[in-house]
């Protein structure tokens, strides 16, 4: 006996809908949905942590390349400026970036409250009353 491996991706079931639905629709389409699951994959690490820090790398270099651009025209030299501003430019992104870790990593909130629960009161029954 030759059994046939199921795959949902080789069935077509446009024969069973039409079936189902009768004369009325002949003309059914179906929509099948993606051939391969989508989401957050091994790649997606890339896209989610390193495009933030390609921005803020690309924003200091920005800030760092205007410093140096300001100092070209003021008339200092280039080399010991890129060399000055450079490395002001690693220290201030250095800290700047700790600063926000520490901010993602120090935890703000009340949490969920506990619903107060009010205590039934009871009269104490008197036995000679």
């Amino acid at each position: 006996m030759n059994r046939k491996i199921y795959c949902p991706c080789d069935s077509d079931f446009t024969q069973h809908y039409r079936s189902q639905a009768g004369n009325g629709y002949s003309d059914i389409t179906l929509y099948r949905g993606q051939p391969y699951q989508r989401g957050y994959g091994f790649g997606s690490v890339f896209r989610r942590f390193g495009v933030p820090i390609l921005k803020f790398l690309g924003k200091q270099f920005v800030k760092t390349g205007v410093d140096v651009g300001n100092d070209y025209l003021s008339g200092a030299n280039l080399r010991s400026s890129f060399k000055a501003r450079g490395r002001q430019g690693l220290k201030n992104a250095a800290k700047e970036g700790l600063s926000k870790l520490d901010s993602l990593v120090d935890q703000v909130g009340t949490g969920i409250r506990k619903r107060k629960r009010r205590k039934l009161k009871t009269k104490k029954k008197d036995i000679f009353s």
